[in-house]
């Protein structure tokens, strides 16, 4: 017999998210762009309070590699803790590495601060 296809996988591109990640939260818009630049809010009580002022979107859980920098806001919406600075956002794992990227985390995430993924077995 002669073997006609061969198959691989790439682990990165095919594969889920793994690693030590951050956790932080963010407004993801309803009709999002290939990137969003959006703040990243601290807890999921502060994203909600900031979805509230605006017209559309919703409170999605997003993972970083790197550590966010918190500071309390100083604008109209006081005492919400979010980002320093507004990070792109993007849909998955799969993107160029940055400084302040983060993507959106898979439903299945553990609960936590600061989260480990691993494939599965």
């Amino acid at each position: 017999m002669l073997a006609l296809f061969t198959s691989c996988i790439c682990e990165h591109c095919d594969g889920g998210p793994e690693g030590e990640f951050f956790r932080g939260w963010v407004v993801w818009p309803s009709d999002p762009q290939e990137i969003v630049q959006t703040w990243v809010f601290r807890t999921r009580d502060d994203a909600r309070r900031w979805l509230h002022n605006r017209t559309d979107g919703e409170v999605r859980a997003v993972l970083s590699r790197e550590p966010f920098a918190w500071t309390r806001s100083r604008g109209q919406m006081k005492d919400i803790v979010l980002a320093e600075r507004p990070f792109e956002i993007h849909r998955d794992h799969r993107h160029p590495p940055g400084a302040h990227t983060a993507f959106l985390a898979p439903e299945d995430a553990p609960e936590g601060d600061r989260i480990r993924l691993a494939r599965p077995r």
